[in-house]
């Protein structure tokens, strides 16, 4: 009895079909995608004005509490408690 029904689940499977496909192309195609991307990091490097804040500038209530002995223990011995 077990045989059958090992023999009928193995006719009842179907062909593995593969999830990923992947893009077909020339490298051509990748040098002017490599070409955009450039000058578009380009461009935004140029339009950097942003102000930075330094941790040591930032309020009270957003920076880091302080790291008690036991969690620093902990953190020193893997994690694992």
């Amino acid at each position: 009895m077990k045989l059958s029904n090992l023999i009928r689940s193995v006719q009842v499977l179907k062909p593995h079909v593969p999830l990923i496909k992947f893009r077909k192309g020339s490298r051509g195609q990748m040098e002017t995608m490599v070409k955009n991307t450039n000058t578009t990091t380009f461009n935004r490097k140029q339009d950097q004005n942003i102000q930075v804040i330094e941790d040591f500038q930032l309020p009270r209530r957003f920076r880091r509490s302080l790291l008690g002995e036991n969690e620093i223990n902990a953190i020193n011995s893997g994690g694992c408690l």
